[in-house]
Parts: structure tokens; sequence; C-alpha cells
């Protein structure tokens, strides 16, 4: 009796382990559409190192992690906290260049003591405050430096004289500003281009 029982305990675990791990060709999944329990975690997973992967980790590195923020070449032509020195010498400084003046619709308000936009502007949400200029262009005009340097004083003002794209433009235009500004730089700036509204 006891060989019988011991015989029928070996049969029923040899009926029991008898299902091979799957080939390449059979099916992964069960008739309802689950992954089969007896299919191994790791033939799930793609291989580590194959050119789908690499072209794939190469592609999220070249992700820009904000798109709105743009680094952009910034030419200032001086910098002080007298707003009225620093306007009679961008105007002077448009005479002696070929660069004209473009407030942006701003003006200084002497009770707010700061370059505003008029309180009539269209744009409401920063109609009688300071809005910067942020996009690439060859004028003059007035900004806050901490606008384009964290940290500045808030109070500097910088005559900009223009915003390029590329060092080598910001660098050739350097060179032209500083035959009528001796105290004239070019500064790398971190702009934020998105929407603001």
């Amino acid at each position: 009796m006891k060989n019988i029982l011991f015989l029928s305990a070996i049969w029923l675990l040899m009926a029991c382990n008898d299902n091979p791990a799957p080939t390449p060709d059979q099916k992964l999944t069960d008739s309802s559409g689950m992954i089969s329990s007896s299919t191994p975690v790791d033939s799930l997973m793609p291989p580590a190192n194959t050119i789908e992967n690499n072209i794939e980790a190469d592609s999220m590195e070249a992700i820009d992690t904000n798109p709105d923020i743009e680094t952009y070449y910034i030419v200032v032509a001086d910098t002080g906290t007298q707003y009225g020195l620093l306007n009679a010498k961008m105007y002077a400084l448009a005479k002696q260049s070929t660069l004209t003046v473009d407030t942006l619709g701003r003006y200084y308000n002497a009770s707010k003591k700061k370059i505003v936009l008029r309180e009539d502007d269209e744009d409401e949400l920063y109609a009688g405050e300071y809005f910067p200029r942020r996009f690439p262009s060859t004028t003059l005009s007035m900004e806050y430096m901490d606008s384009y340097i964290p940290g500045s004083n808030a109070a500097t003002i910088g005559i900009i004289a223009g915003i390029f794209e590329h060092a080598a433009d910001g660098e050739k235009a350097l060179q032209s500003i500083k035959t009528h500004s001796a105290n004239a730089r070019l500064v790398k700036a971190d702009i934020y281009v998105g929407c603001i509204h």
C-alpha cells in the first residue's frame, strides 16, 4: 500500500512539472490575453543594449527640458541707476550709431520711480508695470538688468543695444558699440520666451 501511495505521489509531481518553458514561437499570453504565469519575466523586457534602445536614449538626452527658455547674447552699452543720465546717453548713442530707439511703449514713471508700460496699454495684465524686452532685435532700449542677470540690483538699468541668437553676431555688434561706449559688454542670458498670460 505504501508503494502505491509513493508511486502515485511521484506520478502527480511529474504531471505538475510537465510545463516546458515557452519557445520564441509560442504565445506568451493565455486565452484571455493575460500574461501566462509560466512566462519568464525577463522574456518580456527588451534587451538592454540594442540599437533601438541606444537611439531612444540618445534622443532623450537631446530633448530640451524647458523649451520656453532661450539663451541669447545681449549687448549692454552701459548700466547705471540714474534714468535721466542713461536716457540721454541712449539717445546720443542712437545719433552716433545706426541704431534706433524702441521704447516698446514704456516710459519712466516718476511717481513709481520705474520704467513701465502706459496705464492704458492694451495689455491689461502689464499696463502700468515694467515688461522686459525678450526677443532678438537690433534696437536701443532701457531694461532692468535683473531681467537678464539674476541677482543683479533691481534698480540697475542697462542700455541694451541688441539681443542676438548667436554669440558671433553679438560680438560683432559689441565691437561697433564699443567705439561709442567704452563700458559696453556682451552678456549671455537665459530668457523666458514663453507665454506670459
